[in-house]
């Protein structure tokens, strides 16, 4: 909000900064990635007003909202510029109390530990549920889902395929024990890769809630179909080099990044021309 209204009040260039484009396309990502981390601290909050349990769910909130917070203050100095750094602007707090968040009441790393630790133990399903047990709790049968998330749909499921199959390698590192350097590397790059996908699932749980037409509502639903696909990309991405920075190849992982590419290009592709 602070940077917003610095860039509606600075003139450069004969407009206001908000008027140029880099800028407005910062804020949009800013707002983006806000909304999608509601998301994820409201998901968690759920499981613990229905008495469920929620300590992974709570983990996987923290590390993503803090980090997305920091983020996003980030921006907000970079748009500042040197105001960003003076206390009448007040941004600088903001990334001082958000750089605090991701040590306070569990630092980030520690997280991360404790989120794959639980998930290679029996929390896989009840965090992170097969497809069909996803499509059940949002509500509308697959074939709607389909319908209402296309493209990102799709991707939800190579991206879901492409961490059980780097799950299933973290399992046999830890059968091995080879080393405990090795083990938390793998523990963290994986902790990032499952946080993801909840998150994703989070907004395919809340999907039809705010998919029903109207503009503030429309807005939401383009900013999770962006973040769906990007995720999901990005997911099969991290998990093909989570193999081969540890000198392993797996063909389905190509094969699902490649796939997921191919329906992020077709969601921003330009209409044809009639």
């Amino acid at each position: 909000e602070r940077a917003t209204i610095y860039s509606q009040e600075r003139q450069v260039a004969g407009g206001s900064l908000f008027d140029q484009p880099l800028t407005r396309a910062k804020l949009k990502r800013m707002e983006e990635s806000l909304w999608v981390a509601w998301q994820a601290v409201h998901g968690a909050a759920r499981l613990a007003d229905q008495s469920k349990p929620f300590k992974v769910q709570a983990c996987m909130a923290k590390v993503f909202a803090t980090e997305t917070a920091l983020r996003i203050a980030d921006e907000a100095i970079q748009i500042l510029g040197g105001y960003g750094y003076m206390g009448d602007y007040k941004v600088e707090q903001n990334y001082r109390d958000a750089r605090l968040l991701t040590i306070g009441e569990g630092a980030s790393e520690i997280l991360r530990f404790a989120i794959t630790a639980n998930l290679l133990e029996a929390n896989w399903s009840t965090v992170l549920p097969p497809m069909e047990s996803l499509a059940d709790s949002a509500g509308p049968r697959g074939g709607s889902l389909s319908t209402l998330w296309g493209p990102g749909w799709q991707a939800l499921q190579l991206a879901s395929e492409a961490l059980q199959i780097v799950r299933e390698q973290i399992e046999e590192t830890a059968r091995l024990a080879d080393s405990a350097s090795a083990w938390q590397c793998r523990a963290v790059e994986f902790a990032d890769l499952a946080t993801k996908l909840w998150v994703a699932n989070q907004l395919i749980l809340s999907g039809p809630g705010f998919g029903n037409g109207t503009n503030g509502s429309a807005k939401q639903m383009n900013f999770a179909r962006t973040f769906l696909i990007a995720s999901c990309i990005e997911i099969c991405y991290q998990a093909s080099e989570f193999f081969r920075t540890h000198g392993l190849t797996d063909a389905r992982l190509v094969s699902n990044y490649a796939e997921a590419l191919q329906l992020g290009a077709a969601v921003n592709s330009p209409p044809a021309r009639s």
